[in-house]
């Protein structure tokens, strides 16, 4: 059996084979144990019972820890509960089994143990894999299947080899092996599609694990490029991310999905995606809330998407200093009047005793410099300044009159005249 793992192994790894003694994985203990040498790492085993099969899973475990002991491999050993972990999470028991093993691989990793962890999934796994994908509504990102190298932690050596050619290898070299008796059940989903599908397929189509392979492949380029557009038009903002109203459509999906998988790594569906798409149609300041906090909006010419982890307004007595606020900080200071009043934004000193600063309440009304009164709200829509960020903006008021707005200015109350001898300049930065 010829494999180059070059690519997904470095020299002084310590790679954790996941074994659980079926012949997949007992295969792989025995090609990485035997070619750790050529390949200048540490090999060592990682068990996981999972609590599902009672004493059958137990006698597993000590099948691969007497196996170990006879060959001077390192265990890893983990027991988990993956029944009541999947009743509690309300996962299929699947999926909670797989969730606590892929945990354990995590734990080892994290505690030094090792540096990666390496699964006997191989080309039929592969096929099974984008098969289910295929059948729950997957996009192109599905049917990549799986990686060989995610984020270079989990790694699969045998990805590119026929369950064929690993029972050859194992009847060749003698490999010991148990049979776990729940793969040849179709009570589990993937199951179904082993015992029950696949076979059948190949009758029709004997090159179909090729076929869907070579599918797999090219989804992988397009997926890759797609990602990459989606990257460049993708803007970090304060607690999210914005991106353009006019992308294509396809674009723009792949956008929002990376947007909110960033935000909340998991648990977002494809109907969250529809919804940010149908703000397009929507007047200008909709906000949807989308889940855990997370919430999209349509501002002017981009959608934004961020997490609200603000808690309560502030209400803050006026003094000089630094304010940081939920969008940017606010610099107080007082100096003498300057000769040039028009490179900042200055006010008469002596009109802020007894002053606070706050956020925007409704009916507020800024007095601009010889043009009256005008609602804030007003006033904030024409300098286009997003509903998300308005609540947040800070404000200086004496008396129920505003003398500052940041992103606003100076009001008509609060302006210097000749008798004016010092000054508070304000200064706002955004972040």
């Amino acid at each position: 059996m010829k494999l180059d793992l070059s690519s997904i192994l470095t020299k002084n790894d310590v790679i954790g084979v996941a074994c659980s003694g079926g012949s997949d994985s007992m295969a792989l203990l025995y090609f990485m144990h035997k070619n750790q040498k050529k390949y200048g790492i540490t090999v060592k085993a990682v068990n996981i019972e999972h609590g599902i099969r009672g004493e059958s899973s137990v006698s597993d475990t000590n099948f691969v820890k007497s196996y170990c002991e006879k060959h001077k491999i390192e265990l890893i050993s983990y027991s988990v509960d993956a029944v009541n972990y999947s009743k509690e999470n309300k996962l299929s028991l699947e999926e909670g089994a797989r969730k606590l093993r892929y945990n354990c691989f995590h734990d080892a990793i994290s505690k030094g143990y090792i540096t990666k962890v390496a699964t006997a999934h191989h080309a039929k796994d592969n096929v099974e894999t984008i098969l289910l994908n295929l059948f729950r509504g997957t996009g192109i990102k599905g049917i990549t299947g799986i990686e060989e190298n995610y984020q270079n932690k989990i790694i699969r050596p045998f990805l590119s080899l026929s369950k064929e050619e690993i029972e050859g290898y194992i009847e060749r070299n003698k490999i010991p092996y148990v049979v776990d008796e729940t793969n040849l059940s179709a009570d589990y989903t993937r199951n179904f599609i082993r015992l029950n599908v696949l076979d059948r397929i190949k009758e029709v189509f004997p090159e179909y694990e090729k076929a869907v392979l070579r599918l797999s492949k090219r989804a992988k380029m397009d997926d890759d490029f797609l990602s990459s557009l989606a990257v460049k038009e993708l803007t970090e903002e304060k607690n999210g991310y914005s991106f353009p109203l006019s992308l294509e459509k396809a674009l723009f999906f792949r956008v929002a999905t990376l947007a909110l998988k960033n935000l909340v790594q998991k648990d977002y569906e494809s109907k969250h995606i529809t919804e940010i798409y149908n703000l397009l149609e929507k007047k200008n300041g909709t906000k949807i809330n989308l889940l855990k906090g997370v919430f999209a909006i349509k501002e002017y010419d981009k959608i934004v998407l961020f997490k609200n982890d603000f808690n309560k307004e502030k209400e803050i007595p006026f003094k000089e200093g630094s304010f940081s606020f939920e969008h940017g900080k606010l610099l107080i200071q007082k100096i003498e009047k300057p000769a040039n009043l028009k490179d900042g934004f200055y006010a008469d000193e002596s009109l802020f005793n007894g002053a606070k600063i706050r956020f925007i309440k409704s009916g507020d009304l800024f007095y601009k410099f010889g043009g009256g009164s005008k609602k804030l709200n007003d006033i904030f829509t024409d300098k286009k300044i997003p509903l998300r960020k308005r609540k947040f903006l800070p404000i200086i008021e004496n008396n129920g009159k505003i003398l500052f707005v940041a992103n606003v200015g100076i009001s008509e109350l609060a302006k210097t005249d000749e008798k004016t001898k010092m000054v508070y300049k304000f200064t706002y930065e955004e972040f």
